[in-house]
């Protein structure tokens, strides 16, 4: 089995199992580009070139994101929220449910 079979097949069992979740169709979305991104182009790009593809595959999904946004980070009692460094931002942020980041 190569890998996109392999890939098609971890999918269905995805979509199965997202059916159940509030946000599946979303979920399958986000999956299904990185799936498209990874089959595409393999192993061993920098992480921006990654970025750059799953971007447009998002962007074909329908779905409506940012890039690289600032996120403040509250822990217990702490007075203030702590800012994410670049290196620790999401690297995507769907518009209204999800948070993703590419390591």
């Amino acid at each position: 089995m190569n890998l996109r079979q392999s890939a098609i097949l971890y999918l269905h069992r995805i979509q199965t199992i997202n059916h159940n979740l509030k946000y599946g169709d979303i979920t399958d979305k986000i999956i299904g580009a990185a799936f498209e991104v990874h089959t595409f182009l393999g192993n061993g790009f920098q992480e921006v070139i990654y970025q750059q593809g799953l971007a447009l595959e998002l962007s074909r999904a329908g779905l409506t994101f940012a890039r690289e946004v600032e996120q403040d980070i509250f822990y217990k009692e702490a007075p203030e929220p702590k800012s994410a460094k670049n290196e620790e931002k999401p690297s995507f942020e769907e518009k209204t449910r999800f948070l993703c980041t590419i390591s």
